[in-house]
This record gives C-alpha cells, sequence and structure tokens, in this order.
C-alpha cells in the first residue's frame, strides 16, 4: 500500500496506515517506509491521506 499523508507527528503516521488498512479489510504487517516529499495536496485542519494506492504481495 502507498499512501500521501498529512500529519502533525509521525505517530499519526502508523495510525492512519493501519486504519486505512483495516477499512480496506488488509492487515498491515512488515516494514513501514516513510518518506517526506513535496506534497501534491494543500493541507487541511485534520490529518488526513490521499492517492492512495494497494499493490498485492503473496506471502
Amino acid at each position: 500500500m502507498s499512501v500521501n499523508l498529512w500529519v502533525e507527528t509521525e505517530e499519526q503516521i502508523f495510525d492512519m496506515v493501519s486504519e486505512i488498512g483495516r477499512d480496506a479489510g488488509c492487515d498491515v504487517r512488515g516494514d513501514l517506509r516513510v518518506y517526506k516529499t513535496e506534497p501534491k495536496q494543500a493541507a487541511q485542519n485534520d490529518a488526513y491521506g490521499y492517492g492512495i494506492n494497494f499493490a498485492p504481495y503473496g506471502d
């Protein structure tokens, strides 16, 4: 899964990725890689995600 997030803290990253995964019926496991990039959408008052993509991986 890849997603762009607007967050205030790193803890929000992990919480949001887990919540998005649960909402999509996925169990988020393994490494979580965080990259700081230039935003493609403007900030809002609350943390939010956009550009969510899922890629299937086998065990």
